[in-house]
């Protein structure tokens, strides 16, 4: 939040995605004027401040490490149902690290079209997600 008076709806949206536990950055202001009011009460109640970029890049890398924790965490692919896939050459090219879009092009020799149309297909079956980065192959039993 960049400026918000106290009777703002957009606190409405701010405190929703607090209560969710989804993170929440505010930016304190002119405490002479009723335009930064919002933003002192989201910061008395929790959101975290910013006073840089580096205050938002760093809570942002701390996210982007423990989702790609979560993608890690679950079950294996197993070879054998990896090979009956139909896109098995494609799924290949994506690693259980984050694996650039232009790596998996390079690896797959197909295009870009028909990889992103495939990578959707994966993903839509549960095979791989998308990070920031590129995509990671999901474990699957």
């Amino acid at each position: 939040m960049v400026e918000a008076a106290r009777k703002s709806g957009s606190l409405i949206t701010a405190r929703l995605a607090m209560e969710q536990g989804r993170e929440v950055f505010a930016i304190p202001g002119n405490i002479l004027t009723g335009q930064s009011q919002g933003c002192h009460d989201l910061l008395r109640n929790g959101a975290k401040l910013v006073e840089t970029i580096e205050d938002i890049v760093e809570e942002l890398d701390a996210l982007c490490r423990f989702h790609l924790e979560e993608v890690k965490n679950r079950h294996h692919i197993g070879e054998d149902k990896a090979s009956d896939l139909p896109f098995a050459s494609l799924l290949a090219s994506v690693g259980y690290e984050t694996t650039p879009i232009d790596v998996v092009v390079e690896h797959s020799g197909k295009t870009i079209e028909l990889v992103l149309e495939q990578l959707l297909e994966l993903e839509l079956q549960g095979w791989v997600t998308v990070v920031p980065g590129g995509y990671v192959k999901l474990k699957r039993s």
